[in-house]
């Protein structure tokens, strides 16, 4: 592979000879700088990884604590939800009591109950025989 043209880097090709201009440095151009992020620097390193760590924690802790507020909210309005509907299902269970069981109605006017199942048994038996 030949190099000609591609400018000229020294002498005789790679390795010998003395470099061109370009490489020549004179004090017009200052003091030489440092390479830029040739090192790294591991405070800062750690400080970066702290922070992120530290922030991630936070996230999830106030995620943990968002979920368990509404959670505890979706809990209480079913809870009362339930709640209110205290009387009526007592009222229900009462009602499925008389209609399941025999037992005495009304006193002064000598009724009793009949289980609901016997009642329409009867009646179907009524209607049947005539």
């Amino acid at each position: 592979m030949s190099h000609a043209g591609h400018g000229n880097h020294g002498g005789g090709g790679h390795g010998g000879g003395h470099a061109d201009a370009w490489h020549h440095h004179d004090s017009a151009e200052g003091v030489p700088q440092s390479e830029h992020a040739a090192t790294i620097d591991p405070i800062a390193t750690l400080k970066v990884l702290g922070f992120v760590m530290g922030f991630t924690a936070v996230f999830i802790t106030v995620s943990i604590l968002y979920f368990n507020v509404t959670v505890r909210q979706q809990r209480e309005a079913k809870i009362e939800t339930t709640g209110a509907a205290e009387p009526y299902n007592a009222m229900k269970g009462q009602v499925e009591r008389d209609l399941s069981t025999y037992g005495v109605s009304d006193p002064a006017a000598k009724t009793v109950r009949v289980p609901i199942d016997r009642a329409i048994d009867r009646v179907v038996n009524k209607y049947a025989t005539k």
